[in-house]
Protein backbone atom coordinates (compact mmCIF):
# COMPACT_ATOMS: atom_id res chain seq x y z
CA UNK A 1 0.00 0.00 0.00
CA UNK A 2 1.43 3.51 -1.09
CA UNK A 3 0.83 6.37 0.83
CA UNK A 4 1.13 9.69 -1.11
CA UNK A 5 3.24 12.28 -0.18
CA UNK A 6 1.40 15.59 -1.33
CA UNK A 7 0.25 18.52 0.81
CA UNK A 8 -3.00 17.55 1.58
CA UNK A 9 -5.45 15.03 1.29
CA UNK A 10 -8.72 14.09 1.72
CA UNK A 11 -11.60 12.08 0.61
CA UNK A 12 -12.82 11.77 -3.01
CA UNK A 13 -13.82 9.43 -6.14
CA UNK A 14 -11.49 7.94 -8.61
CA UNK A 15 -14.09 9.26 -11.08
CA UNK A 16 -15.28 12.68 -10.79
CA UNK A 17 -17.92 14.32 -12.52
CA UNK A 18 -18.44 17.99 -10.92
CA UNK A 19 -21.77 19.43 -10.67
CA UNK A 20 -20.33 23.25 -11.59
CA UNK A 21 -21.76 24.26 -15.25
CA UNK A 22 -18.85 27.18 -15.54
CA UNK A 23 -16.21 28.12 -17.93
CA UNK A 24 -14.88 29.38 -21.33
CA UNK A 25 -17.21 27.22 -23.30
CA UNK A 26 -19.75 29.04 -26.00
CA UNK A 27 -21.77 26.14 -26.60
CA UNK A 28 -25.28 26.40 -25.49
CA UNK A 29 -26.69 22.83 -24.44
CA UNK A 30 -29.90 22.11 -23.98
CA UNK A 31 -30.15 19.34 -21.72
CA UNK A 32 -33.36 16.91 -21.34
CA UNK A 33 -34.82 17.22 -17.38
CA UNK A 34 -33.29 13.94 -15.29
CA UNK A 35 -35.48 11.13 -14.77
CA UNK A 36 -37.47 10.65 -11.63
CA UNK A 37 -35.43 8.91 -9.15
CA UNK A 38 -35.76 4.95 -9.37
CA UNK A 39 -37.49 3.57 -6.22
CA UNK A 40 -35.02 2.01 -3.74
CA UNK A 41 -35.64 -2.26 -3.31
CA UNK A 42 -34.94 -2.81 0.17
CA UNK A 43 -35.26 -6.27 2.24
CA UNK A 44 -34.45 -6.90 5.84
CA UNK A 45 -30.89 -8.77 5.59
CA UNK A 46 -29.52 -11.42 7.46
CA UNK A 47 -26.85 -11.06 9.28
CA UNK A 48 -24.27 -13.43 8.48
CA UNK A 49 -22.50 -16.22 11.26
CA UNK A 50 -19.03 -17.84 10.77
CA UNK A 51 -19.80 -21.22 8.80
CA UNK A 52 -22.52 -19.59 6.76
CA UNK A 53 -22.38 -19.91 2.78
CA UNK A 54 -22.62 -16.51 1.81
CA UNK A 55 -22.16 -17.02 -2.12
CA UNK A 56 -22.90 -20.05 -4.62
CA UNK A 57 -22.20 -20.63 -7.83
CA UNK A 58 -25.51 -18.98 -10.35
CA UNK A 59 -23.35 -18.30 -13.33
CA UNK A 60 -25.86 -21.01 -15.58
CA UNK A 61 -28.68 -19.79 -13.89
CA UNK A 62 -28.27 -16.17 -14.55
CA UNK A 63 -27.43 -16.95 -17.92
CA UNK A 64 -24.14 -16.14 -17.90
CA UNK A 65 -22.17 -19.60 -19.19
CA UNK A 66 -20.10 -18.66 -22.19
CA UNK A 67 -19.32 -15.54 -20.95
CA UNK A 68 -15.85 -15.04 -21.00
CA UNK A 69 -13.51 -12.46 -20.12
CA UNK A 70 -10.40 -10.76 -18.48
CA UNK A 71 -11.39 -7.17 -18.24
CA UNK A 72 -14.80 -6.64 -16.18
CA UNK A 73 -16.96 -3.89 -16.00
CA UNK A 74 -20.62 -3.49 -14.12
CA UNK A 75 -22.72 -0.45 -15.11
CA UNK A 76 -25.96 0.65 -15.36
CA UNK A 77 -26.15 1.73 -19.29
CA UNK A 78 -29.84 1.84 -19.94
CA UNK A 79 -30.52 3.64 -16.32
CA UNK A 80 -33.04 1.31 -14.90
CA UNK A 81 -31.43 0.88 -11.94
CA UNK A 82 -30.14 -2.65 -12.48
CA UNK A 83 -26.53 -3.45 -12.64
CA UNK A 84 -25.04 -4.38 -16.26
CA UNK A 85 -22.36 -6.22 -16.85
CA UNK A 86 -19.52 -5.66 -19.58
CA UNK A 87 -17.14 -8.23 -20.44
CA UNK A 88 -13.96 -8.01 -22.67
CA UNK A 89 -10.99 -10.53 -23.73
CA UNK A 90 -7.95 -9.04 -23.61
CA UNK A 91 -7.78 -9.08 -27.73
CA UNK A 92 -8.42 -6.44 -29.97
CA UNK A 93 -8.82 -9.10 -32.49
CA UNK A 94 -12.86 -8.08 -33.33
CA UNK A 95 -15.93 -10.04 -32.55
CA UNK A 96 -17.29 -12.79 -34.85
CA UNK A 97 -21.14 -12.38 -35.20
CA UNK A 98 -21.82 -14.95 -38.05
CA UNK A 99 -22.89 -18.29 -37.40
CA UNK A 100 -21.60 -21.37 -36.53
CA UNK A 101 -20.82 -23.82 -38.54
CA UNK A 102 -22.64 -27.47 -36.67
CA UNK A 103 -19.35 -28.80 -36.26
CA UNK A 104 -18.09 -26.11 -34.00
CA UNK A 105 -20.59 -27.14 -31.50
CA UNK A 106 -18.49 -30.57 -31.20
CA UNK A 107 -14.99 -29.14 -32.04
CA UNK A 108 -14.27 -31.34 -35.02
CA UNK A 109 -14.37 -29.05 -37.57
CA UNK A 110 -11.85 -29.98 -40.64
CA UNK A 111 -9.07 -27.67 -41.57
CA UNK A 112 -9.94 -24.00 -42.22
CA UNK A 113 -13.62 -24.10 -40.92
CA UNK A 114 -13.87 -20.97 -38.56
CA UNK A 115 -15.63 -20.83 -35.83
CA UNK A 116 -16.74 -17.22 -34.59
CA UNK A 117 -15.28 -16.03 -31.82
CA UNK A 118 -16.43 -13.46 -29.91
CA UNK A 119 -14.66 -10.93 -27.06
CA UNK A 120 -16.80 -8.12 -25.97
CA UNK A 121 -20.09 -9.11 -24.03
CA UNK A 122 -22.29 -6.53 -22.74
CA UNK A 123 -24.68 -8.35 -20.39
CA UNK A 124 -27.97 -6.63 -19.56
CA UNK A 125 -29.84 -7.15 -16.05
CA UNK A 126 -33.17 -7.98 -16.88
CA UNK A 127 -34.17 -7.37 -13.09
CA UNK A 128 -35.80 -10.72 -13.28
CA UNK A 129 -32.46 -12.87 -11.92
CA UNK A 130 -31.13 -13.51 -15.60
CA UNK A 131 -28.98 -11.29 -17.94
CA UNK A 132 -29.49 -10.87 -21.50
CA UNK A 133 -26.68 -10.56 -24.34
CA UNK A 134 -27.84 -7.01 -25.99
CA UNK A 135 -23.83 -6.94 -27.46
CA UNK A 136 -25.24 -6.36 -30.75
CA UNK A 137 -28.44 -5.00 -30.80
CA UNK A 138 -27.29 -1.86 -28.51
CA UNK A 139 -24.99 -0.84 -31.69
CA UNK A 140 -21.88 -1.22 -29.29
CA UNK A 141 -19.61 -2.88 -31.30
CA UNK A 142 -20.73 -0.66 -34.67
CA UNK A 143 -17.80 0.00 -36.94
CA UNK A 144 -17.43 3.13 -38.71
CA UNK A 145 -14.57 1.68 -41.53
CA UNK A 146 -15.15 -1.90 -41.18
CA UNK A 147 -17.86 -3.05 -43.85
CA UNK A 148 -17.44 -6.76 -43.41
CA UNK A 149 -21.03 -8.55 -42.36
CA UNK A 150 -21.00 -9.46 -38.82
CA UNK A 151 -17.66 -8.06 -37.23
CA UNK A 152 -18.08 -5.83 -34.68
CA UNK A 153 -15.17 -3.08 -33.57
CA UNK A 154 -12.44 -4.38 -31.53
CA UNK A 155 -11.46 -2.74 -28.07
CA UNK A 156 -10.95 -3.77 -25.21
CA UNK A 157 -10.40 -0.54 -22.64
CA UNK A 158 -13.98 0.87 -21.55
CA UNK A 159 -15.25 3.93 -19.35
CA UNK A 160 -18.34 5.14 -19.06
CA UNK A 161 -19.51 8.96 -18.52
CA UNK A 162 -22.23 11.27 -19.63
CA UNK A 163 -19.80 13.02 -22.08
CA UNK A 164 -22.67 15.23 -23.78
CA UNK A 165 -24.26 15.81 -20.91
CA UNK A 166 -27.69 14.43 -21.51
CA UNK A 167 -28.03 12.13 -18.65
CA UNK A 168 -27.03 8.91 -19.74
CA UNK A 169 -23.37 7.09 -19.85
CA UNK A 170 -21.36 7.03 -22.72
CA UNK A 171 -18.86 4.86 -23.53
CA UNK A 172 -14.92 5.29 -24.22
CA UNK A 173 -13.68 2.21 -26.13
CA UNK A 174 -10.19 1.96 -26.59
CA UNK A 175 -8.30 -0.17 -28.79
CA UNK A 176 -4.64 -1.66 -28.51
CA UNK A 177 -2.97 -1.46 -31.74
CA UNK A 178 -0.58 -3.94 -32.92
CA UNK A 179 1.84 -3.94 -35.81
CA UNK A 180 1.51 -7.71 -36.06
CA UNK A 181 -2.67 -7.25 -36.26
CA UNK A 182 -3.46 -3.74 -37.85
CA UNK A 183 -6.93 -2.73 -37.70
CA UNK A 184 -8.91 -0.26 -40.04
CA UNK A 185 -10.99 1.08 -36.57
CA UNK A 186 -10.02 3.47 -33.99
CA UNK A 187 -10.46 4.19 -30.32
CA UNK A 188 -14.04 5.40 -30.15
CA UNK A 189 -17.01 7.51 -28.01
CA UNK A 190 -20.10 5.66 -28.64
CA UNK A 191 -23.05 8.43 -27.49
CA UNK A 192 -25.55 6.55 -25.47
CA UNK A 193 -28.80 7.05 -27.26
CA UNK A 194 -31.34 6.86 -23.91
CA UNK A 195 -33.00 3.86 -24.89
CA UNK A 196 -30.43 1.34 -24.53
CA UNK A 197 -28.46 1.66 -27.67
CA UNK A 198 -25.51 3.20 -28.94
CA UNK A 199 -24.28 5.54 -32.08
CA UNK A 200 -20.54 6.44 -33.02
CA UNK A 201 -19.51 9.67 -32.01
CA UNK A 202 -17.78 12.80 -33.74
CA UNK A 203 -15.88 11.88 -36.38
CA UNK A 204 -13.23 15.05 -35.82
CA UNK A 205 -12.06 13.51 -32.19
CA UNK A 206 -8.10 13.55 -31.53
CA UNK A 207 -8.48 10.01 -29.33
CA UNK A 208 -9.15 8.50 -32.77
CA UNK A 209 -5.61 7.68 -33.57
CA UNK A 210 -5.07 5.54 -36.68
CA UNK A 211 -1.80 3.73 -35.97
CA UNK A 212 0.50 3.71 -32.63
CA UNK A 213 -2.25 3.63 -30.63
CA UNK A 214 -1.59 1.25 -27.56
CA UNK A 215 -4.85 2.45 -24.49
CA UNK A 216 -4.37 0.64 -21.65
CA UNK A 217 -6.41 2.36 -19.27
CA UNK A 218 -8.91 5.23 -19.02
CA UNK A 219 -10.14 7.74 -16.54
CA UNK A 220 -12.97 10.40 -17.21
CA UNK A 221 -12.95 13.77 -14.99
CA UNK A 222 -13.26 17.25 -15.80
CA UNK A 223 -9.54 18.90 -15.40
CA UNK A 224 -10.84 22.50 -16.15
CA UNK A 225 -14.10 22.62 -13.95
CA UNK A 226 -16.07 23.49 -16.98
CA UNK A 227 -18.95 21.15 -15.93
CA UNK A 228 -18.29 19.03 -19.52
CA UNK A 229 -15.87 15.75 -18.70
CA UNK A 230 -12.35 15.31 -19.79
CA UNK A 231 -10.36 12.01 -20.76
CA UNK A 232 -7.28 10.42 -19.02
CA UNK A 233 -5.94 7.23 -21.17
CA UNK A 234 -2.78 5.48 -20.12
CA UNK A 235 -0.79 3.91 -23.12
CA UNK A 236 0.85 0.27 -23.14
CA UNK A 237 4.05 -0.27 -25.49
CA UNK A 238 3.60 -0.33 -29.02
CA UNK A 239 6.23 -2.68 -31.16
CA UNK A 240 8.03 -2.63 -28.72
CA UNK A 241 8.63 1.04 -27.95
CA UNK A 242 6.55 3.06 -24.66
CA UNK A 243 4.27 6.21 -25.37
CA UNK A 244 3.17 8.65 -24.01
CA UNK A 245 0.00 9.26 -22.10
CA UNK A 246 -2.91 11.10 -22.77
CA UNK A 247 -5.40 14.05 -21.50
CA UNK A 248 -8.15 14.67 -23.69
CA UNK A 249 -10.58 17.62 -23.35
CA UNK A 250 -14.65 17.12 -23.94
CA UNK A 251 -15.61 20.12 -25.67
CA UNK A 252 -19.57 18.64 -24.57
CA UNK A 253 -20.75 17.29 -27.48
CA UNK A 254 -18.68 14.03 -28.00
CA UNK A 255 -15.84 15.28 -29.75
CA UNK A 256 -12.19 15.17 -27.55
CA UNK A 257 -9.06 17.84 -28.48
CA UNK A 258 -5.19 16.43 -27.48
CA UNK A 259 -4.14 18.89 -24.85
CA UNK A 260 -1.41 16.67 -23.32
CA UNK A 261 1.31 18.63 -24.02
CA UNK A 262 0.26 22.36 -23.65
CA UNK A 263 -0.50 20.71 -19.99
CA UNK A 264 3.01 19.96 -19.09
CA UNK A 265 2.17 15.88 -19.60
CA UNK A 266 4.84 15.33 -21.70
CA UNK A 267 7.11 12.26 -21.02
CA UNK A 268 10.36 11.01 -22.54
CA UNK A 269 11.59 7.70 -24.77
CA UNK A 270 13.34 5.22 -22.56
CA UNK A 271 16.72 6.59 -24.17
CA UNK A 272 18.40 7.94 -20.19
CA UNK A 273 19.29 6.81 -17.13
CA UNK A 274 18.13 9.86 -15.67
CA UNK A 275 14.43 10.24 -17.66
CA UNK A 276 13.96 6.48 -16.26
CA UNK A 277 15.08 7.02 -12.60
CA UNK A 278 13.47 10.43 -12.43
CA UNK A 279 9.92 9.22 -13.76
CA UNK A 280 10.15 11.89 -16.54
CA UNK A 281 10.20 8.58 -19.16
CA UNK A 282 7.11 7.22 -20.74
CA UNK A 283 5.16 4.37 -18.50
CA UNK A 284 4.33 0.93 -19.82
CA UNK A 285 0.83 2.07 -18.41
CA UNK A 286 -1.55 -0.70 -17.67
CA UNK A 287 -4.14 1.50 -16.29
CA UNK A 288 -5.00 5.55 -16.10
CA UNK A 289 -6.22 7.22 -12.75
CA UNK A 290 -8.36 10.24 -12.00
CA UNK A 291 -8.21 11.58 -8.10
CA UNK A 292 -7.83 13.88 -6.06
CA UNK A 293 -5.31 13.41 -3.21
CA UNK A 294 -4.69 16.97 -1.90
CA UNK A 295 -8.64 17.75 -1.42
CA UNK A 296 -8.15 21.14 -3.63
CA UNK A 297 -11.26 19.96 -5.56
CA UNK A 298 -8.81 19.16 -9.26
CA UNK A 299 -7.82 15.92 -9.50
CA UNK A 300 -4.01 14.02 -10.03
CA UNK A 301 -3.32 11.73 -12.62
CA UNK A 302 -2.12 8.52 -12.05
CA UNK A 303 -1.02 5.73 -14.12
CA UNK A 304 0.45 2.42 -13.47
CA UNK A 305 3.40 1.06 -15.47
CA UNK A 306 3.93 -2.58 -15.41
CA UNK A 307 7.45 -3.18 -17.89
CA UNK A 308 9.73 -2.60 -14.36
CA UNK A 309 9.38 1.27 -14.57
CA UNK A 310 8.33 4.08 -13.32
CA UNK A 311 4.64 4.46 -12.25
CA UNK A 312 3.20 8.04 -12.58
CA UNK A 313 1.25 10.87 -10.62
CA UNK A 314 1.02 14.51 -12.10
CA UNK A 315 -0.37 17.19 -9.57
CA UNK A 316 -3.29 19.42 -10.76
CA UNK A 317 -2.24 22.91 -10.29
CA UNK A 318 -5.83 23.98 -10.63
CA UNK A 319 -7.38 27.13 -12.00
CA UNK A 320 -4.99 29.50 -9.89
CA UNK A 321 -1.43 27.28 -12.20
CA UNK A 322 -3.84 27.21 -15.62
CA UNK A 323 -4.74 24.15 -15.12
CA UNK A 324 -1.09 23.20 -15.48
CA UNK A 325 -0.02 19.79 -13.97
CA UNK A 326 3.54 18.59 -12.29
CA UNK A 327 5.12 15.32 -12.26
CA UNK A 328 5.54 14.37 -8.99
CA UNK A 329 5.83 10.70 -9.21
CA UNK A 330 9.50 10.66 -7.29
CA UNK A 331 8.69 12.94 -4.48
CA UNK A 332 5.42 11.21 -3.97
CA UNK A 333 6.56 8.24 -3.10
CA UNK A 334 4.35 6.81 -6.04
CA UNK A 335 6.61 6.23 -8.59
CA UNK A 336 8.86 3.03 -6.90
CA UNK A 337 7.79 0.66 -4.58
CA UNK A 338 11.05 0.83 -2.26
CA UNK A 339 12.61 -2.25 -2.95
CA UNK A 340 15.52 -1.70 -4.03
CA UNK A 341 17.88 -4.63 -2.69
CA UNK A 342 18.75 -6.86 -6.13
CA UNK A 343 20.69 -9.48 -4.23
CA UNK A 344 17.18 -11.44 -3.52
CA UNK A 345 17.03 -11.59 -7.28
CA UNK A 346 17.67 -15.70 -8.45
CA UNK A 347 19.10 -14.05 -11.86
CA UNK A 348 21.33 -11.60 -10.26
CA UNK A 349 22.64 -13.99 -7.59
CA UNK A 350 23.56 -16.48 -11.12
CA UNK A 351 25.21 -13.61 -12.52
CA UNK A 352 27.59 -12.76 -9.73
CA UNK A 353 28.35 -16.32 -8.91
CA UNK A 354 29.40 -16.28 -12.69
CA UNK A 355 31.36 -12.93 -12.63
CA UNK A 356 32.10 -12.47 -9.13
CA UNK A 357 34.61 -9.54 -9.79
CA UNK A 358 31.74 -7.29 -11.23
CA UNK A 359 30.56 -4.16 -9.68
CA UNK A 360 28.33 -5.08 -6.35
CA UNK A 361 28.85 -8.47 -6.57
CA UNK A 362 30.86 -9.31 -3.49
CA UNK A 363 28.40 -10.90 -0.71
CA UNK A 364 26.41 -11.83 -3.26
CA UNK A 365 25.02 -15.50 -2.17
CA UNK A 366 24.09 -18.22 -4.63
CA UNK A 367 21.45 -19.20 -6.19
CA UNK A 368 18.78 -21.38 -4.61
CA UNK A 369 16.23 -22.09 -6.94
CA UNK A 370 17.73 -22.18 -10.53
CA UNK A 371 20.76 -24.08 -12.21
CA UNK A 372 23.69 -21.81 -13.02
CA UNK A 373 25.84 -22.97 -15.52
CA UNK A 374 26.51 -20.21 -18.41
CA UNK A 375 24.68 -16.83 -18.65
CA UNK A 376 21.73 -17.83 -20.06
CA UNK A 377 20.60 -19.00 -16.97
CA UNK A 378 20.90 -15.69 -15.51
CA UNK A 379 17.30 -15.16 -16.89
CA UNK A 380 16.41 -11.28 -17.75
CA UNK A 381 18.95 -9.81 -15.82
CA UNK A 382 21.19 -7.12 -17.45
CA UNK A 383 24.11 -6.39 -14.42
CA UNK A 384 24.67 -2.89 -15.87
CA UNK A 385 21.36 -1.34 -15.66
CA UNK A 386 18.74 -3.52 -13.77
CA UNK A 387 20.41 -2.13 -10.35
CA UNK A 388 19.20 0.91 -11.51
CA UNK A 389 16.16 2.83 -9.58
CA UNK A 390 13.83 2.11 -12.10
CA UNK A 391 14.01 -1.40 -13.05
CA UNK A 392 14.36 -2.26 -9.28
CA UNK A 393 10.83 -0.24 -8.63
CA UNK A 394 8.63 -3.34 -9.22
CA UNK A 395 5.63 -3.83 -11.77
CA UNK A 396 2.19 -2.24 -10.93
CA UNK A 397 -1.03 -3.23 -12.59
CA UNK A 398 -3.74 -0.89 -11.54
CA UNK A 399 -3.91 1.65 -8.77
CA UNK A 400 -7.30 2.68 -6.83
CA UNK A 401 -8.12 5.47 -4.58
CA UNK A 402 -9.44 5.02 -1.31
CA UNK A 403 -9.51 5.80 1.98
CA UNK A 404 -8.71 2.45 3.69
CA UNK A 405 -7.89 3.82 7.04
CA UNK A 406 -10.66 6.14 8.06
CA UNK A 407 -8.48 9.29 8.45
CA UNK A 408 -9.66 11.71 5.75
CA UNK A 409 -6.75 11.18 3.34
CA UNK A 410 -6.85 9.42 0.12
CA UNK A 411 -4.68 6.16 0.37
Amino acid sequence: MKRFQLARMSLTVALLIPAGCGGDSDETKVVDPPPPPLEPICTAGTRWAPGTVAFGEATEAWALTGVQGTRLSTVDFDGDGWPDLVVRRATDAPDQFFDPPACCATSDCAEGVVCPQRRVFLMRNTGAGTFEDVTRSSGLLTNRVETTAGLGRPGQVYAFGDVDNDGDLDVFTGRGDSPDNPQVETSEIMLNQGDGTFALGPAESALRIAAGDSTSGAAFFDYDRNGLLDLWTSQSSWDGSQRNDHLYWGDGLGAFGEVTDPLGLTTMPWVALGDLNGALAHTVGWSALACDLNGDGDAELLSSCYGRGPNHLWQATGPAGQFQFVNRSVDSGYAFDHRVDWRDNESARCHCQLHPTDEDCAGVPAPQYIQCNTDADAFRWNHDYDREPFRLGGNSGATICADVDNDGDMD
